[in-house]
């Protein structure tokens, strides 16, 4: 199909797929496929032919991961072999069987095994003969007492360099990591905090990273050949001396833009917290000082924390880590909240207690406050059951929005029930079984119908007329620095809204693995991936250019795509439901907290429509009560598209439009535009059906020859820009004067501008002759 490139798809499947958390190797994948379109252009000649990444990744589902310390130091070994010991147990029986890991000192492991086995390189490794060879192809050198990268010297203690999964210069076909730099201890501190993500220590975002006491302050990657490269080379200002004190936090800043007194606000804000939360604990307890870290943007703060979210706090560190810019403007979630329950009451059995607690005293939480999206999750019949709360399976697949919220009201409603005393006495170890639940459940319904009354809809600004002119924005690259929260990414848009552009679909991909097997849809989380702070930050600098945002968010199937999922059961098909229900609902809350203007709540579920229309209607009018923008569907061009029948339930119809335009191979425009001319029939007869305008959801072709034969197809054909800008020129000559067009967002746009021109087949028509064409149609003042 035309979202996945053929070579990701057999990526995919020689990876197997292996599940560790939340996390999937489909995200490492895909950022190898990304990776592996840029290596393959003009670099046949090269003499030395090196593997592409994902050719390495590929080798940890078969082949032994040698971990090996070399250094002096027998205090250090001893850590790391007790560091080593206490990551194998903690694998799980399937991990275990998928991934042969050892830890070994140096002097225990021979040549061979160097040669012919995946390396992790931990220590100083001076004078070694593969370290050595390293060096010969990336600019780093390791000295007697200090290292350089890129002509640039580290001579601290706490500096520490670390390079990820590059060819082993001994045996290029397989990869080697090496954490190194100028003293030991250093250097197991950033391997312990790297062993701290599990199985998952193995890959990371980036090539290349030095740390200085565990901090990133430089990041990077090499080019698809393994060529260092300045442009993707981030380097952050140290933030080694608080910009603002207080008896409780040290802050620290990256954001240049907050003034001193913008500082002084947040520093008084924090006290104000720490005050409210000893009196309502009445405790006296001292609270170890806090580290509050702000960051200018969520890419910075994923880049430096491997961590995308608009804040998190590290009890270890006692640190807290929060994104403060015009984006989250008045939205506040006070994660220091939670890092000084912590302390003063400790980690309750329970955990949604502590989540929840933190939250009530949140006054700006997702900018309406907790109760007021409490409310509006009730009336729309999408508040959680306690059981559905208390269920810790369900809740690592519930939308995070929707599940801390609730966890809020649950509190709120605890103490309101109990009284504070009672509360706090049982918050520690209080557990809450199926008889206890049973016996609150209809006192917490009762609770919600009252928020309702209490806290009305507040009515938003609708839009009304519909002249869509836009792409489809795709997230192309999965590396945080050329995906939906980065600067590339404004860097796209601003180049969108140059062609004319007033429109945008942002594109979130969550995935099943079979298509008749009924699973639970993760919400993408990784900061690399489309998640939801890369939504945030696309859809705020699409609007600041006065483009209409649609979120658009869709379901990858390895080997099918949602057309074809067809359960086998009644059963199945409503577990379906139930699991797409409580994905959808997510960027449903997403979208109304920050204004999006449209929402399309499908993609292509051919099957799943045509049999199951009533479903559908169910789930238009869940989202329908919680979401106030304008709501479409976007349906397959053919069977779908021409019979569904919900139409009068949404605003306007979505076709995803790729009607095959000719089968001749050498198509004239007249030819093609007089085969559009059949195409708009069937697309008139349903608009007169239902008279609600019809945008194209998705429309493209490739830049290959006669890609007007099969545009939905994926495939390897030469390249070709003159046919894509033909049909280009088809499509918007044949809308222009058509009374049931509403708009149209093409396929695709991508997230960072090295991504297109020549040679490059796929749907884009970023630099290529299409662009111009774009350009024309788009800067009039009415297609129309």
């Amino acid at each position: 199909m035309k979202y996945i490139l053929s070579y990701l798809i057999l990526l995919i499947i020689s990876l197997q797929i292996s599940s560790c958390g939340n996390k999937t190797l489909v995200d490492t994948a895909v950022e190898s496929a990304t990776s592996l379109e840029s290596s393959t252009q003009g670099q046949e000649k090269e003499e030395e032919k090196l593997p592409w990444r994902y050719q390495l990744y590929r080798e940890y589902s078969s082949n032994e991961v040698l971990v090996i310390y070399d250094g002096k130091n027998q205090t250090v070994a001893q850590q790391f072999a007790k560091l080593g010991k206490n990551l194998l147990s903690s694998l799980t029986d399937e991990q275990k069987d998928r991934f042969k890991i050892s830890f070994h000192q140096a002097s225990e492991v021979t040549e061979a095994e160097m040669k012919n086995k995946i390396l992790y390189l931990v220590g100083n490794f001076r004078a070694n003969q593969f370290v050595d060879e390293l060096e010969k192809r990336i600019p780093f050198h390791l000295s007697t007492e200090v290292f350089s990268f890129n002509e640039d010297e580290y001579d601290t203690e706490t500096d520490v360099l670390a390079i990820h999964n590059y060819p082993n210069p001994k045996q290029l076909s397989l990869p080697i990591t090496l954490i190194t730099g100028n003293d030991e201890r250093a250097i197991l501190e950033v391997f312990e905090k790297n062993l701290s993500e599990g199985v998952n220590f193995l890959w990371n975002t980036f090539d290349f990273i030095i740390y200085n006491d565990t901090v990133k302050e430089t990041v990077g990657s090499f080019d698809g050949r393994w060529k260092f490269q300045e442009d993707q080379l981030f380097q952050f200002g140290p933030m080694k001396e608080p910009v603002v004190s207080t008896g409780q936090f040290d802050i620290y800043s990256q954001n240049q833009q907050l003034s001193s007194e913008a500082l002084d606000a947040i520093a008084l804000a924090l006290k104000e917290s720490v005050s409210s939360i000893h009196q309502f604990v009445g405790s006296e307890k001292e609270i170890p000082k806090i580290n509050y870290y702000i960051y200018a943007s969520a890419e910075s703060k994923a880049l430096q924390q491997n961590n995308s979210t608009q804040a998190h706090f590290d009890f270890g560190s006692n640190s807290v880590h929060t994104i403060i810019n015009d984006k989250y403007a008045d939205n506040y979630i006070e994660k220091e909240n939670q890092l000084i329950l912590r302390h003063l009451l400790g980690e309750p059995t329970t955990p949604i207690l502590e989540t929840g607690l933190a939250i009530t005293f949140t006054d700006q939480w997702q900018r309406e406050g907790y109760r007021y999206w409490a409310a509006q999750l009730s009336a729309s019949g999408n508040a959680l059951s306690i059981a559905a709360l208390m269920d810790q399976e369900l809740q690592q697949y519930e939308s995070p929005l929707i599940r801390d919220c609730m966890a809020a009201t649950f509190v709120d409603f605890l103490i309101a029930k109990e009284g504070r005393p009672a509360f706090l006495n049982k918050y520690a170890n209080r557990e809450f079984s199926t008889a206890v639940q049973e016996e609150l459940e209809a006192a917490w319904q009762d609770y919600h119908s009252t928020l309702s009354s209490m806290y009305p809809k507040r009515k938003r600004e609708k839009q009304e007329t519909l002249d869509l002119k836009g792409f489809n924005f795709a997230h192309e690259g999965y590396r945080i620095f050329n995906g939906y929260l980065s600067k590339l990414a404004t860097q796209s848009i601003e180049k969108q809204a140059g062609l004319g552009c007033n429109a945008i679909a942002i594109v979130p991909y969550s995935y099943m693995r079979d298509n008749q097997k009924p699973t639970p849809l993760p919400i993408t989380n990784r900061p690399g991936s489309e998640n939801d702070q890369g939504v945030i930050h696309s859809a705020y600098e699409a609007k600041t250019r006065g483009m209409t945002t649609m979120l658009k968010p869709q379901i990858w199937l390895r080997g099918s795509w949602p057309g074809g999922i067809e359960m086998q059961s009644a059963e199945d098909w409503q577990s379906f439901y139930t699991y797409y229900h409580k994905w959808i609902i997510h960027y449903a809350l997403l979208a109304e907290i920050h204004e999006i203007d449209q929402l399309c709540v499908g993609v292509e579920f051919v099957k799943a429509t045509l049999a199951h229309e009533d479903q559908w209607r169910k789930i238009f009018t869940s989202v329908r009560g919680l979401y106030q923008g304008q709501m479409t569907y976007a349906a397959n061009w053919g069977d779908e598209f021409e019979k569904v029948k919900f139409w009068d339930a949404l605003d306007f119809i979505g076709l995803n439009c790729y009607y095959p335009l000719s089968k001749n191979k050498e198509a004239s425009k007249a030819e093609l535009s007089n085969n559009f001319e059949k195409v708009k029939t069937k697309i008139s007869k349903v608009h007169k059906n239902f008279q609600k305008p019809v945008v194209f959801t998705e429309i493209g072709f490739r830049s290959i020859a006669a890609p007007w034969i099969h545009p939905h197809a994926e495939g390897d054909d030469s390249y070709n820009e003159t046919h894509q800008d033909r049909c280009y020129q088809v499509i918007m000559e044949g809308v222009k004067d058509e009374d049931w067009y509403g708009g149209i967002l093409w396929w695709k746009f991508p997230s960072y501008l090295r991504y297109g021109g020549a040679k490059n087949t796929s749907y884009t028509p970023n630099n290529k002759l299409a662009e111009e064409t774009i350009s024309q149609w788009f800067s009039r003042d009415n297609i129309n």
